[in-house]
């Protein structure tokens, strides 16, 4: 999780889902790629379909202030 004050005038918040992208193991691990993929979604603040969503903070108040990612970014 990331939580960062934006020094933008944004008015709403991006949720990345990104639990499926590591390598399973005895330790799971994030590759390079996954790292690349979450921090450049991040930057851009881009949406992609069952990986990230931007939700305005009005959005967030009608769903009682609840910052659980599935409520934002639809894995199926």
């Amino acid at each position: 999780m990331v939580y960062k004050k934006c020094p933008k005038d944004t008015h709403d918040v991006l949720f990345i889902n990104a639990a499926e992208h590591f390598k399973r193991g005895t330790r799971d691990i994030l590759r390079q790629t996954d790292i690349v993929q979450i921090v450049t979604t991040y930057r851009e603040r881009k949406e992609i379909e069952k990986y990230s969503s931007l939700a305005t903070i009005d959005f967030i108040a009608e769903n009682q202030h609840n910052l659980n990612i599935f409520g934002y970014v639809k894995r199926f």
